[in-house]
């Protein structure tokens, strides 16, 4: 990941995985390496970096396909259709009732 308002600094990855700020030009043979969002434990050390060692990270950290929340009931509540044999009005004129006092 490059930075900075000339891009002559970036972010690196050292042998005990922790991201480190060097120059561009720094001999160091490693080239700053590519975010992946789909890598929980970059996004995590990409979060704790801050400013003035470090650049503000901004933008999407970790992405993670799922399906929504309304996906998933919208299953569930046919899923529960599908297994259940009474209808609203079977369950309402069923003999077993019961009087609140």
């Amino acid at each position: 990941m490059i930075f900075g308002a000339d891009q002559s600094k970036g972010l690196f990855m050292n042998k005990e995985w922790q991201i480190q700020v060097a120059g561009l030009e720094q001999p160091n043979n490693i080239a700053p390496f590519t975010h992946d969002s789909s890598n929980r434990a970059l996004a995590f050390m990409l979060a704790e970096l801050s400013p003035p060692t470090a650049p503000m990270v901004t933008g999407i950290l970790y992405q993670k396909s799922d399906d929504t929340y309304q996906e998933r009931s919208g299953a569930q509540i046919d899923q529960a259709r599908a297994q259940s044999s009474r209808s609203l009005n079977d369950v309402l004129r069923d003999e077993t009732i019961w009087t609140v006092d």
